[in-house]
């Protein structure tokens, strides 16, 4: 089993790999037409956006003590879902 610092640290690589990505995508930007720029951007937007949300859940789940640290933990694994989901999104919509 994981300690709260392994965990943590698997948990900062992955923002630390969406954000590589995400960078990544951007710069994939310049060769779309305009229609699907305007979309493209609003899906990195709305990726970036939640990769930020990420950072401060983690954030919460650092200084989380052993009383709240179950539930801090499930609410980091919700956004996480969330943030993996939008991730395929937006790089099966690049892919095209």
């Amino acid at each position: 089993m994981e300690t709260r610092e392994q965990y943590i640290q698997v948990l900062k690589a992955q923002l630390y790999e969406w954000q590589t990505n995400l960078d990544n995508l951007k710069a994939k930007l310049g060769g779309a037409s305009i229609g699907g720029k305007m979309e493209m951007n609003q899906m990195l937007t709305d990726f970036e956006n939640q990769i930020e949300e990420g950072k401060g859940k983690l954030a919460e789940l650092e200084a989380a003590n052993d009383e709240n640290w179950d539930l801090t933990k499930d609410g980091v694994e919700n956004v996480w879902a969330t943030i993996t989901t939008t991730f395929y999104d937006v790089s099966s919509k690049f892919e095209d």
